[in-house]
């Protein structure tokens, strides 16, 4: 198991490290656009979204898109949630129940 992430930086690092997380430094608004850019790669299974430069807002101000859909990584699926969790990347839903059953 590993170990319980403690804040959004620690779960953006993990993403990071696992490949699936994808910085959008172009400018992007709140209105519709970063919702549709969300929405599009949820549908696709692209890498989490991380819009940076948001109209209107001061730098530093960020937004993460999808952080609880399906991962980029075709052998890992649920990895974004399994992290959430405190899981391996390589959980799956079918093996955190076996691993309930035990218990």
């Amino acid at each position: 198991m590993r170990k319980h992430l403690k804040s959004l930086r620690e779960y953006l690092d993990a993403l990071a490290e696992f490949g699936d997380v994808r910085e959008v430094r172009g400018e992007v608004d709140t209105h519709l656009e970063i919702g549709a850019l969300i929405r599009h790669c949820v549908e696709t299974n692209s890498p989490a979204p991380l819009f940076t430069n948001i109209r209107g807002y001061k730098a530093g101000f960020r937004v993460l898109g999808a952080p609880g859909a399906y991962s980029s990584r075709p052998d890992a699926r649920w990895a974004r949630v399994a992290l959430s969790l405190g899981f391996d990347q390589a959980t799956h839903p079918d093996r955190k129940r076996s691993c309930r059953e035990r218990v």
